[in-house]
């Protein structure tokens, strides 16, 4: 379960102020040098907060470099355990996703089952967030496309309960129900041909 924001942010030792995660294995194809390039040349008004492990550690220097100076960005380059997730999840308003190359995100998954507003790109259609949603921002491209997208983001508070019929769309059994039905009906299709 969420931990109260309050206490949550408390914990993480965040402000008051608006602040964006960026979660999971710290990788390349995560593209993250873009999102401190972004940070460095915009200079918004919103706390970044990088959390994960780096795959490697050249990698992690890298990102280091690139947040060098920058006062509003976080770097927690340590692997989260469950309960270290569930806090900064409960803190924060917006989870960023900024894929280079991706065809499904189990982390952007579960950040929108906890009912916190994801930043996404656009390129990736292959990502099914349930969509129309406020709660699912995409952005075409960094500069005007993902501060809009940012500002939309951020006027989506953040709700564990608004999320509940997220998660039941993702419920291993009405996932199986689902696959089922999609067999059956090209099974049926098949024969009919």
């Amino acid at each position: 379960p969420p931990v109260p924001r309050t206490v949550a942010r408390a914990l993480c030792g965040l402000g008051s102020g608006p602040v964006v995660l960026v979660f999971g294995a710290l990788e390349p194809y995560k593209g993250i040098e873009e999102v401190l390039e972004q940070w460095r040349q915009t200079r918004p008004e919103v706390d970044l907060v990088i959390a994960g492990k780096a795959a490697t550690p050249e990698y992690e220097a890298e990102i280091r470099r690139a947040a060098a100076g920058l006062a509003n960005v976080t770097l927690r380059l340590a692997r989260l355990s469950d309960a270290e997730l569930a806090c900064w999840l409960s803190a924060v308003d917006v989870v960023l996703f900024n894929y280079r190359a991706i065809f499904t995100s189990g982390a952007a998954s579960l950040a929108r089952s906890w009912g916190v507003p994801v930043l996404f790109p656009e390129r990736f259609t292959t990502v099914d967030l349930g969509e129309p949603s406020p709660y699912v921002s995409r952005y075409a491209d960094f500069g005007r496309s993902f501060s809009l997208a940012l500002g939309r983001a951020l006027t989506t508070t953040p709700s564990f309960a608004a999320a509940a019929g997220w998660r039941e769309s993702l419920r291993w059994d009405a996932i199986a129900a689902t696959t089922v039905a999609y067999y059956r009906e090209a099974t049926r299709r098949r024969r009919t041909s």
